[in-house]
């Protein structure tokens, strides 16, 4: 996908850069301009400067210079085109339409342009409300069980809100009946085409039950899939210790790496990815300074 001239000039304008930068960057005032440590190498005193005015930031310890869009390309690790998919929204614009060719790598995000279509379901807003419901059900009595197996695993608060690790309580009807009770049709048949109601018959009902949730995103950080760990005796009732949502539009496990938007921000100053076998690996690994971690789902790493 290619921009004109035009469309970056006005994403440009529409952005505060000093509101882009304060994301990663503690600023304080000096004169008209905006002081504090780079981000893109390691000092005690500041030396990086945020021009509002001109749109325009400049290092005088490293060099590095730029606008918003540069900031986010290096910050984040993102290339020009994620940038501007990032930026857009945040400066209220609209990605222009294009034909996209879908290569091997972006398997599984065919949904992308589907979710912006005029009157289709925001399948993304759905997917990051069915996250939080399920953040908040891991602080419940419903799981405590979970939330206390957490604790055991050396999991640190701040490491499972970073994570966003969540509970899918055993009443599979809980998550209709707190957050889809008033839904209408195309939410329900979205949410079952996403993989995480089942219907059987005129009943819907939760592909995850008793099980610790651990969100799923995409390049962009947006929540994409679930998988979850079984919290009873999986053998006895004979179910997997570990599931994924099923492949749908949005998600598509053969072509995902779990943590990759969250790595991504690290491998650069890593320089290296580990790879590793599941979910509580990446997350024990970032507890522990390791970043730069993913996973896969669902395939064995050897």
């Amino acid at each position: 996908m290619t921009f004109d001239a035009h469309f970056k000039d006005n994403l440009l304008q529409r952005l505060s850069l000093k509101d882009i930068v304060e994301k990663k960057v503690r600023l304080q005032r000096r004169g008209r301009e905006f002081i504090g440590l780079c981000p893109f190498h390691n000092e005690k005193t500041p030396s990086f400067h945020v021009v509002e005015e001109k749109d325009f930031y400049h290092c005088f310890g490293c060099g590095a210079s730029g606008n918003a869009i540069s900031f986010i390309m290096e910050t984040e690790n993102f290339s020009f085109r994620e940038a501007m998919e990032y930026l857009a929204p945040i400066a209220g614009l609209k990605i222009p339409d294009y034909k996209k060719n879908i290569s091997h790598g972006d398997k599984g995000h065919r949904g992308e342009d589907k979710a912006t279509k005029k009157g289709e379901p925001d399948y993304y807003a759905i997917m990051e409300k069915i996250s939080t419901w399920f953040e908040k059900k891991l602080y419940s009595t419903d799981g405590s069980k979970a939330y206390q197996y957490l604790q055991q695993r050396q999991l640190t608060d701040k490491t499972i809100k970073e994570f966003n690790i969540g509970f899918a309580p055993n009443d599979g009807s809980a998550i209709v009946k707190e957050l889809f009770n008033d839904a209408g049709d195309d939410t329900m048949t979205a949410l079952v085409n996403l993989g995480i109601i089942r219907q059987k018959e005129d009943e819907f009902y939760c592909h995850f039950r008793n099980r610790i949730i651990f969100p799923i995103r995409d390049r962009r950080g947006r929540v994409i899939g679930f998988g979850g760990r079984y919290m009873g005796d999986n053998k006895a009732d004979k179910v997997g210790k570990y599931i994924n949502s099923s492949d749908s539009f949005l998600f598509n496990k053969s072509h995902i790496l779990y943590n990759h938007q969250g790595a991504r921000k690290s491998v650069k100053d890593a320089n290296m990815l580990i790879l590793s076998e599941g979910y509580m690996d990446v997350i024990a690994l970032s507890q522990y300074g390791f970043k730069a971690a993913v996973a896969p789902l669902g395939t064995a790493v050897t």
